[in-house]
């Protein structure tokens, strides 16, 4: 951990290897040093971590632990332990909440083809010059997530989806919208190696140099890109 925290200070690139089974605890080591580093002030401008996982079920555990590091803090610092904001962000497939896109998806048995209509169905309620000229048919969850804004907070898939139900608000939108604001970001490698949704999602993180990106079981990544590019 002290080399890590020595790599995030001065900004340089660091390569970490473990052995699984001998050095148990790792993750909830490293999501620690990870809270209290963007809990603390440095200068005037604070730093991002993009925290990239290879798959969703590794995912939702990076995010389960976050909670139990979170919560420690908050129990043993009371008051004065430090506010961040820390979403989990994925495909609009995960997060949709429109009844009616999710039906008109599900006419697809080729799970690829189900998430294409999905985006297709989101993108025809959402878009602007679609919007101009069909005030009827458009998403009413889209229409107040303009504005909405996340409280701090540590906030996994379900727990999104469930205030966007809540609240009425699409899940997607307001997080992706949240994206610049957070402290932790934690999605998967192709938020960041693939072109086209790294194009897209980026633009929505902070906007400055100071972004940290961890590859969590980096030795996955070579597997990654392959998928990616075939």
């Amino acid at each position: 951990m002290k080399e890590i925290k020595l790599a995030l200070d001065i900004g340089d690139h660091a390569v970490v290897s473990t052995y699984k089974d001998k050095c148990k605890g790792f993750t909830v080591a490293m999501l620690s040093l990870l809270v209290s580093y963007v809990s603390s002030k440095f200068g005037e401008i604070s730093k991002q971590i993009l925290y990239c996982t290879k798959d969703a079920e590794r995912r939702d555990k990076i995010m389960k632990t976050l909670k139990l590091v979170h919560d420690y803090r908050c129990n043993v610092l009371g008051d004065d332990s430090p506010s961040i904001l820390a979403v989990e962000f994925s495909s609009r497939k995960e997060f949709c909440i429109n009844s009616d896109v999710i039906e008109e998806s599900q006419l697809y048995e080729d799970l690829e083809k189900d998430e294409d209509k999905l985006v297709a169905g989101c993108r025809e309620r959402t878009a602007s010059w679609i919007r101009e000229i069909d005030i009827e048919d458009v998403c009413s969850f889209f229409d107040k997530a303009e504005g909405a804004v996340l409280s701090p907070g540590i906030y996994d898939i379900k727990d999104l989806v469930d205030a966007g139900y809540k609240k009425g608000w699409c899940p997607f939108y307001v997080t992706k919208h949240a994206l610049e604001a957070a402290n932790i970001v934690v999605f998967g490698y192709e938020n960041v190696l693939d072109p086209k949704i790294a194009g897209v999602v980026c633009k929505e993180l902070k906007r400055n140099s100071n972004s940290i990106v961890i590859f969590d079981n980096a030795d996955d990544i070579a597997n990654s890109i392959v998928k990616l590019y075939h």
